[in-house]
């Protein structure tokens, strides 16, 4: 006899497969830090993300996960402070830019979730945004791969400033809400760079997309799995078997 339980314990086993694989191959990190970008409406209620949840979050211990069955999926939107690079980009790449993350995101979702666009029982609503794009420098992110005197140089300012240099970059928040009462189920902000690889490495974009990629992974456990089973992948995510793969 199946449990009510059953279904999302097969959800568990086989995005932790695909988690697995897709962490072992990311190109990006998560960064020391994030600066908030005033979209949220109450930072004080973040904590330090705990095994690969975002780098500040907020989880409602209260939610049964296992009831919403629809996702109503705000289109995403661009946030930017003074002193965005996002402020300088042509309207065509910002747009670019949102497109490329929500395909990702609804692509990957819908496999789970009902997409939905009104507000009903039993439905998710996501609000994402994104907080920063930056590009690689193509030529000095190359000669620092190489190079092993800039590739110190490289490392000494990730463990100064979280990010090595010249690499691209990327930053998300977002929230999701019972789409019907409006309770604030889950809230994240989350940051990523580039790593040093050749691969990639003659494609600006490359960082920001692959974070966009990570993104996608992250929000599909945080959507799906129910709270219950985040020790589950707390303790996952912490193993030597994951480690290997990195």
């Amino acid at each position: 006899m199946h449990t009510q339980a059953t279904y999302p314990v097969c959800k568990l086993l086989s995005l932790l497969g695909i988690i697995a694989f897709n962490v072992g191959c990311t190109t990006t990190y998560q960064t020391h830090w994030v600066e908030p970008s005033g979209y949220l409406d109450d930072y004080s209620m973040l904590t330090d993300g705990e095994g690969e949840d975002a780098i500040l979050s907020y989880w409602n211990e209260n939610v049964d996960w296992t009831q919403y069955d629809k996702m109503l999926f705000e289109p995403i939107a661009i946030w930017t402070g003074e002193n965005s690079q996002l402020n300088e980009l042509p309207h065509g790449e910002r747009y670019k830019l949102k497109e490329l993350l929500e395909n990702q995101m609804r692509e990957s979702l819908k496999k789970d979730f009902r997409l939905v666009v009104r507000p009903s029982p039993n439905t998710l609503r996501v609000e994402l945004v994104i907080t920063e794009a930056e590009t690689s420098t193509i030529l000095l992110d190359f000669y620092s791969i190489l190079y092993p005197s800039a590739r110190v140089l490289s490392e000494l300012q990730m463990l100064a400033l979280g990010s090595e240099s010249w690499v691209g970059s990327a930053g998300y928040e977002s929230r999701i809400t019972d789409a019907v009462t409006g309770e604030l189920l889950m809230a994240s902000v989350d940051r990523r760079a580039g790593s040093k690889h050749l691969s990639g490495a003659f494609d600006s974009w490359d960082d920001v997309n692959e974070a966009y990629k990570y993104w996608v992974i992250q929000l599909l456990i945080n959507s799906v799995i129910n709270a219950n089973y985040r020790t589950v992948w707390n303790l996952i995510s912490g193993s030597k078997l994951l480690e290997a793969t990195q």
